[in-house]
């Protein structure tokens, strides 16, 4: 479309990007009622206290976070364990870099083009984790902070400069990704001649930065490795690949378009990217480029060589949290090279019809995460119910990541700090009676976590260590027995089996059917098997194949 400067076409444009960023707000809110804290946000509640400097400056893997470490500090005093403070903030975050990336494209190409690519990173689903959960706050934070500061710079005055090198430093105490954005400053300042003295705005922000990371090599936490430099051009290329597969919103996984599929997206994307950097190329050395252009592509090289030189597990080409910032910084250099240049006429459909994909798409991609998120989210409430429910019987150091539950991935901190923390704040976890509303697969993942946590396993018992108070359980229909266990120990003897020569001992307490197996019963012979003796009124259910006895403990003498 042709530039368009009038006063009608930027209202209009910014009218549509309010009522888009009103609908953003909502739908977000909306499909993430149900979620509660996981991952790394455990660990930011309950892994450090007493707003202390140093846990504030402690690198969570390898980046700092000093403010997101403070908000996971401050909130929970304010608001309790409410999911939603920290939600709105995560949503405030997300729309602050598309706003802000609006209002640079604007500068440049004029309201009406900006609202498009501002539109679309409001609904940014190929960046799940980040559009719909505050667990992206590190990263959407340090990104509209160093966005702002890009913002603040183009209006070359002494207090803008101050105010740019203020969120610069913001941006860095929020992540990595704010001081990459100081790199761009830097250079756009070296570059800009008329600038040069005013290098301090990224200079005392990135000597911060150096300073801490000094500081900070003695957790060693470091994740770049030197063998990934040979393998850095290929990465970068895949990363912008990605990041050009994202903002169109074409699935980076199989989920939807199968293996195959899958892999022709990511062939033809990466196709496009170099197909983009070699008309780079030719752009750059054709004729003058502006000096925001070096600034620009300078970020968006950092980013991804920063990437490429800590590339493993959980850190591709393509992991959602990468894809936003890559987005919005292809975003900015194509603005900055477009600068004061209208779109032909030719391209207007192809772009609105792009444009819509892509909003389609994102959208889609968003509404399709919900339910694994909310599967995720019961899954944590599940486990984290168990803590609540008997965290005094729990090993302080045991960590309900290492037990392969189903939430497990989710939750990383210990019972002992996810105790200390409720006792302070308020409960994380489901309640007896919400626990209870959930599906069986749920309350299973509460099971596991007790009696897992607890290392609950049958042991073989003396006869002598057998009271004579016993009660008979004979099977159902099914062959198994269902029996009460009270809390403390519990000797069980299996009577007669139904033909194998054992029988596997399950135990449950919340799911319908006990199925967490913890040893194995030989007819004759008696186990004992100790549950905590806690008030719950939920009791502790034993299942096996045959006729079981289930005694008391210590009974006879012999």
């Amino acid at each position: 479309m042709p530039q368009v400067d009038t006063e009608r076409g930027d209202r209009l444009a910014r009218t549509a990007l309010v009522v888009a960023m009103g609908l953003s707000a909502a739908t977000i809110l909306l499909l993430g009622r149900h979620l509660t804290f996981w991952s790394d946000e455990i660990d930011w509640l309950t892994a450090y206290g007493d707003f202390a400097i140093r846990d504030l400056l402690h690198p969570h893997g390898s980046h700092l976070i000093a403010t997101t470490r403070l908000i996971y500090e401050g909130f929970p005093r304010i608001f309790g364990t409410s999911y939603l403070p920290f939600r709105i903030l995560g949503i405030v975050c997300l729309q602050a870099g598309a706003v802000l990336t609006f209002i640079l494209i604007r500068r440049r190409m004029g309201a009406v083009v900006a609202v498009f690519p501002a539109i679309v990173l409001l609904f940014f689903g190929s960046a799940q984790d980040m559009t719909m959960s505050p667990l992206g706050i590190p990263f959407t934070l340090s990104i509209a902070l160093g966005l702002g500061a890009f913002a603040l710079v183009e209006l070359n005055g002494f207090r803008t400069d101050l105010a740019a090198m203020a969120l610069l430093v913001l941006a860095g105490l929020s992540h990595t990704f704010g001081t990459i954005v100081a790199v761009g400053v830097l250079v756009y300042l070296l570059v800009e001649r008329s600038r040069r003295r005013e290098v301090w705005i990224a200079l005392v922000p990135l000597a911060l930065w150096v300073a801490w990371w000094v500081w900070a090599r003695q957790f060693d936490q470091g994740i770049t490795e030197s063998s990934n430099i040979l393998g850095a051009p290929f990465f970068v290329l895949k990363a912008a690949g990605a990041a050009l597969q994202g903002a169109v919103g074409v699935p980076t996984g199989s989920t939807w378009i199968g293996d195959f599929g899958s892999s022709l997206a990511r062939a033809l994307f990466d196709l496009l990217a170099l197909a983009g950097i070699v008309l780079l190329a030719f752009r750059l050395r054709r004729g003058p480029t502006g000096p925001w252009a070096w600034g620009y592509l300078a970020t968006i090289v950092a980013f991804w060589v920063g990437i490429a030189l800590s590339a493993g597990d959980g850190r591709e080409p393509a992991t959602p949290r990468y894809l936003f910032f890559g987005a919005i910084m292809i975003f900015l250099v194509v603005a900055e090279l477009m600068r004061g240049k209208a779109i032909p006429v030719r391209f207007v459909r192809p772009l609105l019809a792009l444009f819509a994909f892509s909003l389609v798409c994102n959208a889609g991609l968003l509404f399709n995460s919900i339910s694994s998120f909310n599967a995720d989210a019961a899954a944590v409430r599940a486990e984290l119910a168990a803590v609540g429910f008997d965290s005094d019987y729990l090993a302080p150091y045991v960590r309900l990541g290492d037990l392969d539950l189903p939430g497990d991935a989710q939750v990383p901190s210990s019972p002992a700090a996810i105790a200390s923390f409720e006792e302070d704040v308020g409960s994380t976890g489901f309640t007896l009676d919400e626990l209870r509303a959930q599906p069986e697969s749920i309350r299973l993942g509460t099971d596991l976590a007790i009696i897992r946590a607890l290392k609950v396993a049958a042991v073989p018992l003396s006869p002598r260590g057998v009271s004579d108070d016993c009660r008979t359980y004979s099977p159902g229909d099914d062959g198994y027995a269902t029996f009460p266990l009270a809390g403390g120990a519990n000797a069980i003897r299996l009577r007669g089996d139904t033909g194998e020569s054992g029988a596997t001992l399950s135990l449950g307490r919340y799911a319908d059917v006990a199925s967490v197996p913890v040893g194995e019963l030989a007819e004759g012979r008696a186990v004992a098997l100790i549950v905590p003796d806690d008030d719950l009124p939920q009791p502790w259910i034993g299942r096996a194949a045959g006729r079981i006895d289930v005694c008391g403990v210590g009974g006879n003498s012999g």
